[in-house]
């Protein structure tokens, strides 16, 4: 280890250029030393990932499986059964899941969302009607003089908010807002997929 720049002691006072050029060369030591001290624990981390790449695999009939690719099928075989079967469980209980004996499967309701390429959106609306216009004429009007207007920039944006509003208004709202490239997604769901907790015990030692 590169032992620490003493010319400084605890106050740090600077007033030569020599203590500049002091406080410089501690501080480098301090990043190395930061920098050494991280690059052991990542070391540290990659062997304990190496050594324990065996916890990682589960072997089944005969074939070893990495765990993380057993997940992903797990979960996709679940949300495909539930995709062709669920929804006629649910109709039995009422109900929106399951409760199981090792987890609960289900649905759950997601809000409304807004659909779009902003852009595309913003491009529709200047063609239709002129806004970059509008909002120009808007702060010649407002500041009295358009080299005060060119200093300021309105940037208009796509408001969720409000084409969530319009949209449940009427069809012809709707209609209009499709024109523009904007569509509103109701009614959606997604599904819900929560294993049990299972203990798992800590490592000896």
């Amino acid at each position: 280890m590169i032992p620490r720049p003493e010319t400084l002691g605890v106050e740090l006072k600077l007033t030569t250029l020599a203590d500049v050029d002091a406080a410089l060369h501690e501080l480098g030591w301090c990043r190395q030393q930061t920098a050494h001290a991280e690059a052991m624990v990542q070391a540290i981390i990659e062997r304990l990932k190496a050594d324990n790449q065996a916890a990682l695999v589960v072997k089944i009939k005969e074939s070893d499986v990495s765990i993380a690719d057993r997940t992903a099928a797990l979960e996709a075989a679940l949300v495909t059964w539930c995709g062709k079967k669920l929804a006629g469980h649910l109709a039995e209980t009422g109900k929106q899941s399951l409760t199981l004996a090792h987890g609960v499967i289900g649905t759950r309701s997601l809000p409304d969302a807004v659909v779009c390429d902003d852009k595309a959106v913003l491009a529709a609306v200047k063609k239709r009607g002129g806004l970059v216009g509008l909002i120009d004429k808007l702060l010649e009007t407002a500041l009295g003089a358009i080299t005060l207007a060119n200093v300021i920039k309105l940037k208009p944006e796509v408001s969720k908010t409000a084409a969530k509003a319009a949209w449940g208004k009427s069809a012809r709202h709707q209609q209009t807002l499709k024109s523009l490239g904007v569509v509103v997604e109701t009614n959606r769901s997604s599904w819900v997929i929560e294993p049990a907790a299972i203990e798992v015990a800590a490592p000896a030692g």
